[in-house]
């Protein structure tokens, strides 16, 4: 018989399961145990530590579009990048 616990503290979901973690789903890294990442299809696995490679950025120049690729490794792909910008 499996059984699992599922305690919600101050929106901190902690999750224990009587076995393997194969059937436990998660929506974000926080359900999933130390050293597990929550996939896209709701699993915890064992994935590499995430990485963002370190680039110089060039010179940007006032009115023209500023385009700079990104590189990962690690973590759970497909990636998503997003940025906000604030002025000044």
């Amino acid at each position: 018989m499996k059984r699992a616990l599922v305690v919600m503290l101050a929106g901190l979901l902690l999750g224990a399961c009587s076995e393997s973690i194969e059937n436990f789903t998660c929506t974000r890294n926080l359900d999933c145990r130390t050293g597990l990442q929550c996939n896209p299809a709701g699993e915890c696995v064992e994935a590499k530590e995430l990485k963002i490679e370190q680039v110089a950025l060039p010179d940007a120049v006032l009115g023209e579009t500023y385009e700079q690729g990104l590189r990962a490794s690690g973590g759970i792909t497909p990636y998503s990048w997003s940025m906000t910008v604030v002025e000044g």
